[in-house]
């Protein structure tokens, strides 16, 4: 093991020498050394923790990292890579070994950069091991526990997170004052007490208290529930979430600021359905893109998934520029509509240039059965072409609709053929293939 030097552009972090069997268990002694500290104090060992512990890691690029000023952790950590891997797996098996519980974490950015979920290394073991903490369990009455494990510290953490993971905000109080007692500066005290003030304020009455409720959890309740319990805090926040959702809309739906509108705060507890009634309760909710995107998702989370499409089909012709950006997004939620955007945007073929205007139509062609689908789709305001709209995406999409969905030899085929043709040469060239190639109900099969 080595330290840095004068000329060392990262002095004072430890330097891995991982070639050696001496180095690699001496690496492991050091690592679960630091491994128990950190959960005699805090009750937790996170992978980040151990990392600035091993001085492997600088606190002032973990934090530029969270800003958005650094793409990747990875050329930040002494030794790269493969030394932080050997850290956290040293880390992992003595965790499991010892029968630590293992809970996900999200790595979420600052307020100034509120990333829902960062990614640490383009090293996808080591972006793994990053997402993993590992917390004490109880045991078994009677079992006796190790010392180390059964210190007052841990233990009040322990009653502490247990406490605000059922809500329980006088349990709470009770376990944060001991933990607080115990260790001051303890990392848990600042986001439990915040949790404890998020479980002991009123539920919003009017939407003015509802748009407050919704700015706290965002800057400071959300946050301080990540930090507690990583992944799982999205479980906790969703009946606040909610709360806030009812006492915004009993104010009344307002388009012109969707930031404020009821579904984003249903969204963000996973209220589907309240996503959905809250958005077409909207006058001309179809305008607003936002809200649209919202009632697709939401459609799309209710296992209505032709629906969802059609939603974001409207989006393509109608703001083709929130449609891209949508599906670029880490959460998009249909991968198989992600997926075949990604493709149509891979062709090679320059007459069949892709753009979101002309999506929808070389979807059609893409997806067997989805014209029929969305043909049976019953009529709902906020998605699908209007009437009296004369774009020639949205044209050349109602034609394909209708080629696809009517016999071949339908009499008015031919003119749709044409039509579809002057249009855009390349779709109905597609469309040929596609009537060549498409299943015949009824044709025997060859031996």
């Amino acid at each position: 093991m080595q330290r840095g030097n004068a000329e060392d552009p990262n002095p004072g972090l430890v330097r891995m020498s991982p070639d050696s069997p001496e180095a690699a268990e001496v690496h492991a002694s050091e690592v679960q050394a630091a491994a128990e500290r950190l959960l005699h104090d805090l009750g937790r060992c996170s992978p980040v923790d151990l990392l600035l512990a091993m001085r492997l890691l600088r606190p002032e690029d973990h934090e530029a990292w969270r800003r958005g000023e650094r793409a990747r952790l990875d050329d930040a950590l002494a030794g790269g890579p493969a030394a932080a891997r050997q850290c956290l797996e040293a880390a992992d098996r003595w965790a499991r070994a010892l029968g630590l519980t293992a809970r996900r974490d999200i790595l979420s950015g600052t307020e100034d950069n509120p990333a829902g979920d960062l990614v640490a290394s383009s090293d996808s073991r080591l972006n793994d091991l990053l997402r993993t903490s590992f917390f004490l369990r109880p045991t078994p009455e009677g079992e006796q526990l190790d010392l180390f494990l059964d210190s007052p510290v841990p233990s009040a953490a322990n009653a502490l997170l247990d406490a605000l993971g059922a809500s329980d905000p006088d349990q709470g109080r009770r376990a944060h004052a001991q933990l607080v007692a115990l260790v001051p500066g303890h990392a848990h005290a600042a986001p439990a007490a915040a949790l404890i003030e998020m479980l002991e304020t009123p539920v919003p009455g009017d939407a003015v208290q509802g748009l407050e409720w919704t700015r706290r959890l965002e800057r400071e309740w959300a946050p301080a529930a990540s930090a507690l319990f990583g992944a799982r805090s999205a479980e906790l926040l969703a009946p606040r979430w909610c709360a806030a959702g009812r006492a915004i809309e009993s104010g009344g739906p307002d388009p012109r600021h969707p930031e404020r509108h009821p579904s984003a705060a249903y969204l963000r507890g996973h209220d589907w359905p309240s996503v959905k009634r809250s958005v077409l309760a909207t006058p001309a909710c179809e305008a607003e893109p936002v809200l649209l995107a919202r009632l697709a998702e939401a459609e799309w989370r209710l296992g209505h998934r032709h629906r969802a499409v059609s939603h974001w089909f409207t989006l393509c012709w109608r703001t083709p520029e929130a449609f891209r950006a949508l599906i670029a997004g880490r959460d998009f939620p249909d991968p198989a509509l992600r997926d075949a955007w990604h493709l149509a945007e891979d062709q090679d073929d320059p007459e069949s240039d892709m753009s979101p205007e002309w999506f929808p139509a070389w979807m059609l062609l893409h997806e067997y059965g989805l014209a029929r689908a969305l043909a049976l789709q019953p009529g709902e305001r906020g998605g699908g072409p209007e009437r009296g709209r004369e774009s020639d995406p949205e044209r050349a999409f109602g034609l394909l609709t209708a080629l696809l969905t009517r016999p071949a030899t339908d009499a008015e085929s031919v003119e749709r053929r044409r039509e579809l043709g002057s249009i855009h040469p390349g779709l109905l060239r597609r469309y040929l293939v596609k009537l060549e190639s498409r299943p015949v109900v009824g044709r025997p099969t060859s031996p």
